[in-house]
């Protein structure tokens, strides 16, 4: 399907679940299908302000992206920066569930020949301390001024 086919407006919901790169606590791995329970739930509607039901109209959910626990860090990056660049490269915008901070740089790299002017106001709630981490050099919260 070619970007000009598809509604500007089409969101695709992808679940990254990965925290094998987060420096302290497990557990985002598991967000994705959590929100989705509670994005689906009886507590709320699929309805905007605007009057679209996101259910049909705006909407596509794209699953999880579930790698092995022991997978190596940059094959779980590749696999996300090629999802996200996939999503991107329909016509659609994607929106991310789930992961660790590591998850960000791939998401911007899949996003990047779609918007080249494409760039970050990131805050964050603490200073990060680490150069590196475990062996990876890479544009993480480990490498956020802090």
């Amino acid at each position: 399907m070619s970007p000009t086919e598809v509604p500007p407006s089409r969101v695709a919901l992808l679940g990254v679940c990965y925290d094998g790169s987060s420096s302290f606590l497990r557990g985002t791995a598991g967000a994705p299908p959590v929100i989705r329970q509670a994005l689906w739930s009886e507590a709320g509607n699929p309805w905007t302000e605007l009057g679209i039901d996101l259910s049909t109209a705006a909407l596509d959910d794209e699953g999880d992206l579930t790698p092995a626990a022991d997978e190596d860090p940059a094959q779980v990056r590749h696999a996300i920066e090629a999802a996200v660049r996939s999503i991107a490269g329909s016509g659609r915008r994607p929106l991310l569930l789930g992961g660790d901070h590591s998850i960000t740089y791939p998401i911007l790299r899949g996003l990047r020949p779609y918007h080249p002017r494409l760039g970050i106001l990131h805050f964050d709630a603490h200073g990060d301390l680490y150069d590196e981490f475990q062996g990876i050099d890479t544009p993480t919260p480990a490498r956020s001024p802090g």
